[in-house]
């Protein structure tokens, strides 16, 4: 860049720095525009969310509470005296005023616990009655009343049955029940079911009160939701239960078999309420998680949607999600046309601001261009040909400064002349110098080159016999447990055997005091039993060579908890494929010995293990809670085994690191490459 603007002529870049700082202004006022726009539209939707959340709140508080209180009003008249399952006629004709005066709700009747239902549908235009097991659906009179006109009978009917029945009797208090789907309206209900007691509390009976869920999603679309924002209600499984959207919240796959399915909110048809959907699905798996109402922005498909999720509940057991989905664009209309006009200003201001740049620049640029043609001309050596002065400005100062200039240059010529003769000879000098110089200093790097070469040689060598060393030392380590196992093992338990057999052959025979003493005997050989499987397992811990590094720490995690107090927390990954033998020998040696080195000097209470595959890289990592120290001075000694975890790493080629500092506990990394 700095490249380009040095090539620009000095008018083109006057020009192009007015123009630049015309667009810098009107820029960043047009992004100030644009943030306050999209501050205020931001704002907007956020009130007008909230509010939309808050009446669909207080709707569904009135219309769930008007069915409590319709409710409460029937277990009263029951209680009083006022309604009797046994006056069907009456019963029946209260159900239906009852009906009449809220239309809003559907069947409203009464169960008793003998399997006797009175009741009315005032959408439905019927009044039912169950009596001895049958149930019958009648075309009400004109006056209220059940007529002779049956419309539906059953055989065999009890309501006890019923699902509102059975979850009121379950839960013994006022409860809604599950949503289901008529399918010969077709619409989607639900009931508030109460239970009827005596005073002794037996259950006599349970109030129900139907409630059509269609009455709700006529309420959300009645909404005002910008152009195009959509609302719904769904429950915790994320199926519909209202929304403002033009369709079902229900599937009928099959009328006949009553194939009757509940849309889920990502089956919708409409954009808005999938979109919600997926970005629900994303950010939580289970519904009900969402305890308090929460504003989101979604990017569906290059538009920005604002979304706003508020759970709604009440005692009658409802959980419930009331979600907004209203797009951006619904609000950024005039916003969008009010940009349009200002690019446009923005245009014709940039075309007059470049039309007065080049009439500034030419007045600014022209003597300047004069000197230039000049100094060009004294370049050639053209020093006769001088500059006339014609401003009694800074340029016209300048110009004459360059007269002056050329005189004093033309009388320093001659001068230069001789010195640059006499600098081009000590030039010659100074380049045979050089050149002898470069000779010795070739000779120096290979010199380097080839001492380089020996040390690099060397440390292979010695990680070569590091390697060699390590696996002698695997063998051997493997030698003894084998031994130990074998020999020792072996022999031990054919004599605990014996003892045994001798104490319980001649228990009688023996004295007490013999008897006592094989007892401690079998016991002795126990312990030494232990302490050489112990001694077999250190040696080389069959738990590596079985079931790999991983498994092997934590063996050794838990036997060194055991014996030193210190709490080890093992966070080792199962390695696949597994490492070669003589990588996890080594690692499960350099965690030994870190972990030896922590019980014997670190006075740590906790340990942390870990271990993971970071790519090609292998890392292990032991770090404690001690008091710690400082690598500088303990190096010298060893006090802390850091030459034998240094020589184990390198004969596996890894990287060793040791983060430490006193009063800040350690921290050992090794990092080999599979």
């Amino acid at each position: 860049m700095g490249v380009r603007l040095k090539s620009l002529s000095f008018r083109t870049l006057l020009i192009v720095l007015s123009v630049c700082q015309i667009l810098i202004a009107v820029g960043t006022i047009g992004y100030i525009s644009y943030s306050v726009g999209q501050k205020s539209v931001d704002d907007v939707a956020e009130q007008l969310c909230a509010e939309l959340s808050n009446g669909i709140r207080r709707h569904l508080r009135s219309y769930l509470g008007t069915a409590s209180a319709i409710n409460e009003m029937n277990i009263q008249m029951l209680h009083h005296g006022f309604i009797n399952i046994g006056d069907t006629n009456r019963m029946a004709h209260y159900f239906w005023d009852l009906g009449q005066a809220h239309r809003n709700y559907g069947a409203m009747g009464f169960a008793d616990s003998l399997g006797n239902s009175i009741g009315a549908n005032i959408q439905e235009d019927y009044i039912f009655m169950t009596r001895n097991g049958i149930y019958r659906r009648y075309r009400p009179d004109k006056d209220g009343y059940p007529s002779r006109r049956v419309l539906v009978e059953k055989q065999t009917f009890d309501p006890r049955k019923r699902i509102w029945y059975k979850q009121a009797a379950e839960a013994g208090r006022p409860i809604m029940t599950d949503i289901r789907v008529s399918v010969a309206s077709p619409r989607m209900n639900t009931s508030l079911a109460s239970p009827y007691y005596d005073g002794s509390n037996k259950l006599l009976g349970v109030v129900n009160t139907g409630m059509p869920l269609s009455l709700i999603s006529d309420f959300l679309r009645g909404l005002e939701i910008g152009r195009s924002g959509k609302v719904f209600i769904v429950d915790s499984s994320g199926l519909v239960i209202a929304s403002s959207a033009n369709e079902m919240p229900f599937i009928i796959a099959d009328r006949a078999s009553l194939d009757i399915r509940r849309l889920s909110l990502s089956q919708s048809s409409d954009p808005l309420l999938t979109a919600a959907a997926s970005f629900l699905e994303g950010i939580h798996t289970n519904l009900k998680e969402i305890k308090e109402e929460r504003r989101f922005i979604i990017d569906a498909s290059g538009r920005r949607l604002f979304f706003n999720i508020a759970p709604y509940s009440n005692n009658e057991g409802i959980n419930w999600l009331i979600g907004i989905v209203v797009p951006e664009a619904d609000f950024t209309g005039r916003i969008s046309s009010m940009n349009r006009v200002a690019v446009v200003l923005i245009i014709f201001a940039l075309i007059l601001s470049s039309a007065g740049a080049v009439m500034i620049a030419n007045w600014v640029v022209k003597p300047i261009l004069e000197l230039n043609a000049s100094a060009r001309a004294l370049a050639r050596g053209e020093w006769e040909k001088a500059l006339t002065v014609r401003r009694w400005d800074e340029v016209g100062e300048l110009t004459g400064a360059f007269n002056s200039m050329a005189t004093q240059l033309k009388q320093n010529i001659g001068k230069l002349t001789d010195e640059v003769y006499e600098r081009t000879q000590a030039e010659k000098e100074l380049r045979f110098a050089k050149e002898e110089l470069e000779e010795m200093n070739d000779t120096l790097e290979q010199r380097v080159e080839d001492r380089t070469k020996e040390l690099r040689k060397s440390e292979e060598q010695l990680r070569a016999f590091a390697l060699r060393l390590a696996e002698a030392e695997e063998n051997e380590r493997k030698r003894l447990s084998q031994e130990l196992h074998d020999e020792v093992g072996q022999q031990l338990s054919v004599l605990g055997i014996n003892l045994s057999l001798i104490l319980s052959q001649t228990a009688d025979e023996l004295p007490e005091t013999v008897r006592s003493r094989i007892a401690d005997s079998i016991a002795l050989v126990g312990q030494t039993t232990e302490m050489t499987r112990n001694v077999m397992a250190n040696l080389r811990p069959p738990v590596l060579d079985d079931y790999g590094l991983s498994a092997a720490l934590k063996w050794y995690s838990e036997m060194y908890s055991q014996r030193t107090g210190i709490a080890v927390k093992i966070e080792a990954e199962a390695i696949s494929p597994r490492p070669s033998s003589m990588i996890e020998n080594a690692l499960f040696r350099i965690a030994q010995e870190a972990l030896t080195n922590v019980a014997k000097h670190a006075r740590a209470t906790r340990v942390t293990v870990s271990m993971r595959l970071d790519g090609p890289t292998l890392r292990l990592e032991i770090a404690d809670d001690g008091i710690g120290f400082d690598p500088l001075l303990q190096r010298a000694d060893n006090k802390w085994g850091l030459i034998n975890i240094v020589e184990r790493a390198d004969a596996i080629g890894g990287i060793l690191r040791v983060q430490a500092s006193p009063g800040s506990g350690t921290r050992v990394v090794v990092e080999v490459g599979l």
